[in-house]
């Protein structure tokens, strides 16, 4: 049985039936996964690290997969780290807070 490189996932006709089930595309995206984590690991290499200094804390916003980030960052990183997964920052939010979204 045949691998598809985009996606890893078996040729023939098990392979076609599982892109056939994919109307959006999703296998293809994921396939790009590994190429978008290396540009993004090159584009955090060009930021200065001085920019980074002098917040208190670190707010990711994000709701369903792509909050997970958040609570990855919290699970690895000794500084706190609040994900937040709804529509509006929290008030506490200021200055002192660097915010991803």
């Amino acid at each position: 049985m045949a691998v598809r490189p985009e996606g890893g996932l078996p040729g023939g006709p098990i392979g076609q039936a599982i892109y056939g089930l994919d109307s959006a595309g999703m296998l293809a995206v994921l396939g790009r996964f590994p190429d978008q984590c290396r540009e993004g690991l090159a584009l955090g290499e060009g930021v200065a690290a001085e920019r980074l200094a002098g917040f208190s804390r670190i707010v990711t916003v994000g709701m369903g997969g792509s909050g997970i980030a958040g609570s990855l960052l919290a699970a690895f990183l000794p500084v706190d780290v609040v994900s937040v997964r709804g529509y509006a920052l929290p008030p506490w939010v200021g200055e002192e807070s660097l915010v991803v979204a």
